[in-house]
């Protein structure tokens, strides 16, 4: 982030500099442009025999003369103006590494015929993910993927259902709910409630008032049927079908102009493209977030601390400590976002936790790992190395999270 705001910063020189450049070369042109306007205008009202005199003559060269000082001052601040620019570059390459692989064990990574084809595939369903078919059916193409309908298509469907709900279009998403009603109310989702009230509230605004009526006794008791065995649930969807009963009150005046304008704000339909997004990926078995774009802004966070702790292992010359595919030499504190399942470190040996060298409790309930209990135990004998408890190490159960 700091080598961002680095070149952000002389990027920021160069557009205020432009700024100025610009704003001082128009002043200047215009008024030359009114002093050239202004001679030529007494020329045409003086009443002469069509000859110049030696004193025109010389203001006419002055003029000329100003007007070739502004060009070349013009010409001068851009050439100026590149090297300015140049600090750009030259601040580009002082704050971001041209070469990433030295962070990596394996730099040859996707040289493979089968590693290739995995990154193809990878970018191939971000871009079906993100809405991006067209590119992706390139990548298809020019890849030689193959058997990627099957993959593809949940996206496509996805896609699909949210762009029409950008567009304010209700119905593939109802249709999409109503086939999956069961399944939305086991994972406990309000999709379908959300997406009838939005369509209630729609059909208000349009002024089809008895069409509302109508849609709110077919489908809102039906809502309230599935959730009568909750009470806490139960209770909070009557509150809401009441009030939006009671936005029948207001329609003549408009819903915008009454105490119910919340129901018609702009921010529900962009609440509502998520929360499909979002229950429709879990419905399916799908990450709400695409893969190659989390690995990629986690990358961005872990890869600056990586490259710095390979160049000072070679330095102090242990780069052997590093060589394993499976964990990293330090800790790298990401955001809660990049955060899928928990992790331990071993405060004793100060490495993370693996499937080889799993986290286990001690009896005083301190948790290390389990390498670590065995260079402190002595035979069947183990001290806890934060409080005085001895135990036998038969006793240590190992963690599973």
């Amino acid at each position: 982030m700091e080598a961002c705001t680095a070149v952000e910063k002389e990027l920021d020189k160069v557009f205020e500099k432009f700024r100025d450049l610009d704003k001082e070369n128009q002043r200047k042109v215009e008024e030359i442009i009114n002093k050239i306007e202004e001679y030529v205008a007494t020329l045409n009202d003086s009443d002469g025999d069509g000859q110049i005199s030696a004193a025109k003559a010389v203001k006419i060269m002055e003029l000329l003369a100003e007007a070739r000082a502004i060009a070349t001052k013009a010409s001068t601040g851009h050439r100026e103006l590149h090297s300015t620019v140049s600090k750009v570059g030259k601040a580009i390459d002082k704050n971001f590494a041209a070469d990433y692989s030295v962070a990596a064990l394996n730099p040859d990574f996707a040289t493979s015929e089968r590693d290739a084809k995995l990154v193809n595939e990878v970018i191939c369903r971000h871009f079906y993910r993100t809405g991006l078919p067209e590119l992706g059916a390139l990548l298809v193409q020019s890849a030689q993927l193959e058997n990627t309908e099957s993959v593809v298509e949940p996206y496509m469907v996805i896609n699909s259902i949210v762009e029409a709900l950008r567009r304010r279009d209700l119905g593939p998403a109802l249709s999409w709910a109503e086939q999956r009603t069961d399944q939305l109310h086991q994972i406990g989702s309000f999709l379908l409630f959300r997406l009838q009230k939005l369509q209630y509230t729609t059909l208000l605004q349009q002024g089809r008032v008895k069409e509302g009526i109508l849609y709110a006794r077919l489908h809102f008791g039906r809502v309230l049927q599935a959730y009568i065995d909750r009470e806490e649930i139960h209770s909070q969807l009557v509150g809401e079908v009441r009030s939006l009963m009671g936005a029948l009150a207001y329609v003549h005046v408009g819903l915008e102009k009454s105490p119910y304008a919340p129901l018609t704000s702009d921010s529900l339909w962009i609440e509502i493209c998520d929360l499909f997004t979002r229950d429709a990926c879990a419905l399916l078995g799908l990450s709400v977030d695409s893969p190659l774009l989390v690995v990629v802004n986690a990358g961005a966070k872990a890869v600056p601390l990586l490259m710095n702790m390979k160049q000072v292992m070679q330095q102090r010359q242990v780069g052997g400590m590093w060589s394993s595919n499976d964990d990293l030499p330090i800790e790298i504190d990401v955001d809660r976002e990049f955060r899928f399942h928990s992790v331990f470190a071993c405060p004793i040996l100060k490495q993370q936790a693996t499937e080889q060298n799993p986290p286990v409790r001690l009896v005083c309930g301190h948790c290390i790992s389990k390498d670590a209990l065995h260079k402190l135990s002595h035979g069947n004998k183990l001290k806890c190395p934060y409080c005085p408890m001895e135990m036998n190490t038969a006793d240590v159960k190992q963690i599973f999270f």
